[in-house]
């Protein structure tokens, strides 16, 4: 057998972040490629069934994290197109894609609600000045795959899916993670950052105030750039 070689790797189509529709009878999956023309890695979203042949959903050059609504009638999916990442929103029954957010800094991966109206994310927030000193006594000061945050910190919003208003639950001086939600869609617990310490919070769907459940404590050091 040949040896593998760095020529190689442009014929490589690695599948990743399988979700399997609520009825069981399909999977949405990303395919991610690397570009030699443009030195960069694409990824698709494409769609597996049993008895089909595999068949690509969207035509991005940077479409990931594929969720489906409740129903299964609906695939919200994440495009990085000419900016940051937005949330988009396929019908599977027919139709083109449409944007459902507009984030300025852009959005995180979709949480759909339990009833399907309302998506979830956790988004970076604030006013990033690039060339801005940063003095930090925190660990949470860069980011892997986003480097230095400059006082961009991450909150938790909630979109309605049929008009795309978009609700900012958290704010403060920490990082709100991935959310979920409670059976009854009134809450979303999520994990988050008040340096040092990690914890895990809850938050109402509406903004409010959130509360912690538990938290593990982690080293802190001061860091100067």
């Amino acid at each position: 057998m040949a040896r593998l070689t760095i020529e190689d790797l442009y014929r490589l189509a690695v599948p990743g972040d399988p979700q399997l529709r609520p009825d069981g009878g399909a999977v949405a999956y990303t395919l991610t490629r690397s570009d030699r023309e443009t030195d960069e890695n694409t990824s698709e979203i494409w769609l597996a069934a049993p008895g089909s042949p595999p068949r690509r959903l969207t035509g991005g050059r940077r479409d990931s994290s594929p969720r489906w609504s409740p129903d299964g009638r609906t695939l919200a999916f994440l495009r990085a197109s000419e900016g940051p990442p937005q949330i988009w929103l396929l019908p599977m029954d027919g139709g083109e894609a449409r944007r459902l957010t507009d984030a300025k800094l852009g959005a995180g991966a979709p949480v759909w609600s339990p009833d399907g109206t309302a998506i979830a994310f956790s988004g970076p927030y604030g006013d990033l000045d690039p060339h801005a000193p940063i003095a930090d006594d925190h660990l949470d000061h860069k980011a892997d795959g986003a480097g230095l945050l400059r006082g961009v910190t991450a909150h938790l919003f909630v979109a309605a899916v049929d008009g795309g208003d978009v609700t900012q639950v958290t704010s403060g001086d920490f990082h709100a993670g991935s959310p979920a939600w409670s059976p009854d869609g009134t809450r979303q617990p999520y994990p988050a950052v008040w340096s040092p310490t990690w914890s895990a919070c809850r938050a109402r769907r509406t903004r409010g105030s959130s509360s912690r459940s538990t938290s593990a404590s982690t080293t802190s050091r001061r860091s100067r750039r």
